[in-house]
């Protein structure tokens, strides 16, 4: 028999719906007002993610497997794609935005953790990331940009990085985590694996499995602050999350999104003064997840 426990998900994942409504707000008050998009945006919230799971097991292909993001990829996507574009001129999917625990902001000392058995991968790897944390005594101050710089997820991670970049409102900082490698799968060394297999933990894995470019915002779950206690636990509650720093943090997250999302549906019409036009099509998504499309292929 399986037994379930059943917390409230404040942080993880009601952080990201969160975020994900807001972001529907702010946009929809801007097509009120007039402003025309030539992609299309879908945002979606997955559910089944834990459910897909093989941690710990010898065969395991994907550190996670979330069923429901897999299931919009296979069964949901394909047919909406070809109902609303045919086949004549497939559609390009320009990247996927997935938020998936992302407002737990802590400037304790030591606040954010990195497993031990990491952290010389980890330093090696992410050498500038690193040394801004350490220079800041290891404070859980910032936002996890992750994504795989040999993609175009390099493209939409820096769009977003801009975006955060120009909201001001320095203490809510941001780090930038540029894996090497493309599918999670194709690694060879199982050691490498097992050190980045917390970068994978989130449907972004489903997507670049399938070729697609995604970027993942997380504060790291359980590595930081009240997380590291309360990750799947009952205290990922209102009242231990529900704080005004904690607030302010996913709301410049939502901002950024807000701000990189209208630059890259193309927008025309009044209210757009603020946005350039871009020659690519978009999907982005939240864990929550949105996509941009149109009829235009990359070159």
């Amino acid at each position: 028999m399986i037994n379930y426990l059943y917390f409230t998900g404040v942080d993880d994942n009601g952080a990201g719906v969160a975020a994900m409504l807001e972001v529907v707000r702010q946009l929809t008050d801007r097509n009120k007002n007039g402003v025309k998009r030539k992609n299309t945006m879908i945002f979606v919230a997955f559910d089944l993610e834990e459910y897909g799971s093989c941690f710990g097991t010898s065969d395991c292909k994907l550190p996670n497997v979330p069923l429901g993001s897999r299931h919009f990829l296979q069964e949901w996507l394909p047919p909406w794609l070809k109902l609303n574009y045919g086949n004549a001129v497939p559609p390009v999917i320009h990247g996927v935005i997935i938020l998936d625990t992302m407002m737990n902001y802590n400037t304790s000392a030591r606040s954010q953790t990195i497993p031990p058995q990491i952290e010389n991968v980890f330093e090696e790897a992410f050498p500038e990331a690193y040394a801004s944390v350490a220079s800041d005594n290891f404070q859980g101050d910032f936002l996890n940009l992750i994504y795989r710089q040999p993609t175009n997820d390099s493209y939409l991670a820096a769009e977003f990085l801009k975006s955060w970049r120009e909201l001001g409102k320095p203490k809510y900082e941001i780090e930038s985590f540029p894996l090497t490698f493309t599918k999670f799968s194709e690694i060879p060394s199982s050691d490498v694996k097992n050190a980045f297999i917390d970068f994978m933990r989130s449907d972004h894995g489903n997507f670049w499995e399938s070729d697609l470019p995604a970027i993942w915002l997380t504060d790291s779950a359980d590595f930081r602050g009240d997380m590291i206690q309360c990750y799947h636990q009952e205290c990922d509650n209102l009242q231990v999350m529900l704080t005004d720093e904690n607030i302010n943090f996913l709301g410049k997250t939502a901002d950024a999104i807000v701000t990189t999302m209208h630059k890259l549906s193309e927008p025309s019409g009044s209210g757009t003064s603020d946005a350039s036009r871009c020659n690519q099509q978009t999907v982005l998504t939240i864990l929550t997840y949105i996509i941009y499309t149109n009829r235009m292929q990359l070159i």
